[in-house]
């Protein structure tokens, strides 16, 4: 069961870690048949990094997913910083990303705006199911003013 606490930032991290393992192994660090023994598995069980992983990668992992917040990797008053300064992140040129001067290692080619073919066929062989929510709800106007600002891009045009 979940400890009903309030939480920082740290559980960002947390999550980081996370879609890094996933990224590197194409696997959920801890998993389970139901949300209460997921919980306890996190709480309980030793995370498992595979042994073909880089050195940089086992330890970022294993800093990131550290189970108590307070030493996890970006919890610090450095924050951010702490965790671009790992070892792993060392050939990233931060100031070049935010820029969007990076050149991706991968660019799809991309056939129309229904093209899927970069995806896996066990994806895109499955009929969509779409789920429509329960009950339409309409956020409060202090949620909305929350994004109102709000640009994904670095040049916040």
């Amino acid at each position: 069961m979940a400890k009903r606490k309030t939480y920082t930032r740290s559980v960002d991290w947390w999550s980081f870690g996370v879609v890094i393992y996933v990224m590197l192994t194409g696997n959920l660090p801890f998993e389970g048949r139901d949300v209460e023994t997921l919980y306890a598995k996190i709480a309980k069980c030793k995370l498992k990094i595979p042994e073909s992983l880089s050195s940089e990668a086992t330890s970022i992992l294993s800093k990131l997913l550290t189970k108590k917040h307070e030493k996890r990797l970006g919890s610090s008053e450095k924050d951010a910083e702490e965790v671009k300064d790992h070892p792993y992140f060392q050939h990233i040129d931060w100031n070049a990303l935010l820029l969007q001067n990076v050149t991706p290692p991968f660019v799809p080619t991309i056939n129309g705006a229904e093209d899927v073919s970069n995806f896996d066929a066990i994806f895109t062989s499955e009929a969509p199911i779409i789920t429509p929510p329960a009950r339409r709800r309409v956020p409060p106007l202090m949620e909305k003013k929350t994004f109102e600002d709000f640009c994904w891009r670095a040049d916040w045009s």
